[in-house]
C-alpha cells in the first residue's frame, strides 16, 4: 500500500517541516525512505486537518483521523480487494457472503469415425474425470464390433456395455446399438471391428465426466442366446449335477408349507387310517417333512405311523413309528421336529398317518407337517 498526499486546492501547498512542495491540484507518493520523516511532521497534520491535503493508501481516500493515523504509521485500514486493478470489495466490519456454485461439469467429449475392415477401431483418449463413455453404432454391415479401454493406452481389454434400451450385458454387439461403458480410471476407450464380413459401421463415442456406473439388470439369462431363466422376486435353486464340466441351473417356484393334522375319537383296536392325512407330492415337486407330532389322552399305549406309498403304488411302508406315552393325560404328548427339514418324498408319492390302539377309546390328536418344493 501506499501513502499519498493529494493537493485538492488551486495553488501549491509547501510542507514546511518536510521540504516538500506539493504543486496545486497535484497528489505527492511519499518514498517509504521518508515514512519516519513524515510520520513526526506537524505541518501535514495541519494541513490534513484543514482538508488541504487528503491523504490515499493507494486505493481510496482516508478520513482524515484516519489519513492523520496512517501518515504516523499508527493506523492499518483492513480492506479486500480484488480482481486485476485491485479494486475494494469490503471494509472492516463487512460480513462478506460467498455464492456456492457447483463446478461445471467439462464438456462432453464426441469423437467419431467409421469401422470398415477387420480390426480397424475408432478410439478417444479419455480426459481426467470422465467416468462414462457413450457408444453408438449405426450403418449397414455385417460382423462383430467389441468394446474395449485400456488403463494405459497400450494394452486393451473388452469392457462389459450396458445396452440403454436394456437387455443383455456384453462386451460385442453385431447389431446397431447404443451402450454405455464404465470409463473410470481408463485412459483410452474404443471400438473394434473384431469379425467382419461387409459393409460399413458408424461409430460415436460420447464421454461424459459423469460417474461411470453399469446397472445390473432385474432379470436372469442363460444359455448362448440369452433366453431369461429368471425375473424379479424368483427364487433360483442350484443344482450342483454337472455334465461335461457345465452346471444345470434349475428354476425353483416359491416354497409350500404343507400340513397334515386331524383329531378324532379311537373307537376300534386294529390299525386304521387317519382321516384327512393323505398327501400327494405334486409332479415336479419334492417333499421335506419338519415335523411328526401327537398326543393321545389315554393311559393305554397307541402306535402312530406315518406311511409312504412310492411313486402311488404299491403297498404303503412305515416311515416313522412312535408309541405314544401312557404316563397320563398331559404328558403323553410326543414330537419330532427337524428345522431345516429331511428330503423324504418325490413327485407321485403319497403319504398318510394310521394309528393303533391297545384300547378302542379317548381321542387322538396328530399330525405331519413338511415343505413342498
Amino acid at each position: 500500500m501506499s501513502k499519498i498526499l493529494k493537493n485538492t486546492t488551486a495553488s501549491p501547498v509547501m510542507v514546511a517541516d518536510t521540504g516538500v512542495l506539493i504543486a496545486a491540484s497535484s497528489q505527492y507518493t511519499i518514498p517509504p525512505t521518508d515514512y519516519w520523516l513524515w510520520a513526526a511532521s506537524g505541518n501535514v497534520v495541519t494541513l490534513v486537518g484543514n482538508s488541504t491535503l487528503i491523504v490515499n493508501d493507494g486505493s481510496v481516500d482516508l478520513t482524515i483521523s484516519d489519513g492523520v493515523d496512517y501518515i504516523k504509521g499508527i493506523y492499518q485500514k483492513n480492506r479486500i480487494i480484488g480482481n486485476t486493478d485491485g479494486t475494494l470489495i469490503g471494509n472492516v466490519s463487512d460480513r462478506l457472503k460467498t455464492q456456492n456454485l457447483p463446478a461445471s461439469h467439462a464438456p462432453n467429449l464426441t469423437t467419431t469415425g467409421s469401422l470398415t475392415a477387420l480390426n480397424s477401431t475408432v478410439s478417444t483418449s479419455v480426459l481426467d474425470g470422465f467416468g462414462t463413455a457413450g457408444i453408438i453404432v449405426t450403418g449397414t454391415w455385417v460382423g462383430t464390433i467389441t468394446f474395449e479401454a485400456s488403463v494405459d493406452g497400450t494394452n486393451w481389454q473388452s469392457m462389459t456395455a450396458q445396452p440403454i434400451a436394456g437387455g443383455v450385458l456384453s462386451s460385442t454387439t453385431t447389431i446397431n446399438t447404443q451402450v454405455r461403458i464404465n470409463i473410470t480410471g481408463m485412459q483410452s476407450v474404443r471400438a473394434k471391428m473384431t469379425a467382419y464380413t461387409s459393409g460399413t459401421a458408424n461409430i460415436t463415442i460420447e464421454c461424459t465426466s459423469h460417474a461411470g456406473f453399469v446397472r445390473a439388470i432385474s432379470t436372469l439369462t442363460g444359455g448362448t442366446d440369452g433366453s431369461q431363466i429368471g425375473n424379479t422376486g424368483d427364487r433360483l435353486r442350484v443344482d450342483a449335477v454337472l455334465s461335461s464340466g457345465s452346471v444345470t441351473i434349475t428354476a425353483l417356484a416359491a416354497a409350500c408349507n404343507i400340513i397334515k393334522q386331524n383329531e378324532v375319537t379311537v373307537n376300534v383296536k386294529v390299525e386304521t387310517d387317519f382321516p384327512s392325512s393323505t398327501y400327494t407330492v405334486p409332479a415336479g415337486k419334492s417333499f421335506n417333512l419338519v415335523s411328526f407330532c401327537g398326543s393321545y389322552d389315554v393311559q393305554q399305549p397307541i402306535y402312530l405311523r406315518l406311511k409312504k406309498q412310492t411313486g402311488g403304488t404299491g403297498a404303503f411302508v412305515t416311515v416313522l413309528r412312535t408309541s405314544l406315552s401312557v404316563n397320563g393325560q398331559d404328558a403323553t404328548n410326543y414330537g419330532v421336529t427337524v428345522p431345516n427339514g429331511i428330503a423324504i418324498g418325490v413327485a407321485g408319492d403319497v403319504f398318510k398317518l394310521t394309528y393303533e390302539p391297545a384300547v378302542g377309546r379317548g381321542n387322538l390328536w396328530a399330525g405331519f407337517f413338511g415343505v413342498e418344493y
